[in-house]
């Protein structure tokens, strides 16, 4: 059976800063992973330029941290609406088959920004787009066979 080597002061050193070298990588990569994914490649080939750590190492660090970052569900609404219309994001809320289509769409725009697909995130994604699609009133909005009263 091979003797093993005590740990010396100089190679307990070279750990140290091998781990704060590291460190320092996976904060960089969680800055990129916060940017748009349009501009991750670009970032990750900067960051490749900067360290010499190869993009292979990098990449899935940024993927991880992307996936773990809270969205901004109102501007994804938003996003999703105008990609959509209007209209067509209104009329799918309208059945349970337009409701299946929607959650679809939900689920491309999460992927599409690099976002684990979680049954919460879809149902709060869901829900910010049915805020964003409510009137700003009850006025404003028509409803069958409400009293002619409601309607004015």
């Amino acid at each position: 059976m091979p003797r093993k080597r005590p740990q010396t002061y100089q190679s307990q050193r070279g750990n140290d800063e091998t781990v704060a070298f590291y460190s320092r990588i996976h904060e960089q990569c969680a800055a990129i992973a916060a940017l748009p994914p349009s501009q991750h490649d670009a970032e990750i080939i900067k960051l490749r330029a900067e360290t010499g750590v190869e993009i292979s190492t990098i990449a899935p660090i940024v993927e991880k941290c992307a996936h773990l970052r809270v969205p901004d569900y109102p501007s994804l609404a938003s996003q999703l609406i105008e990609n959509v219309g209007r209209d067509t994001v209104r009329a799918m809320l309208e059945t349970n088959y337009g409701k299946r289509d929607l959650t679809r769409h939900v689920q491309t725009t999460l992927a599409d920004e690099r976002l684990t697909i979680t049954g919460a995130r879809v149902a709060l994604l869901i829900d910010a787009i049915k805020a964003e699609i409510q009137p700003a009133s009850p006025s404003q909005s028509i409803v069958w066979g409400a009293p002619i009263a409601l309607l004015r």
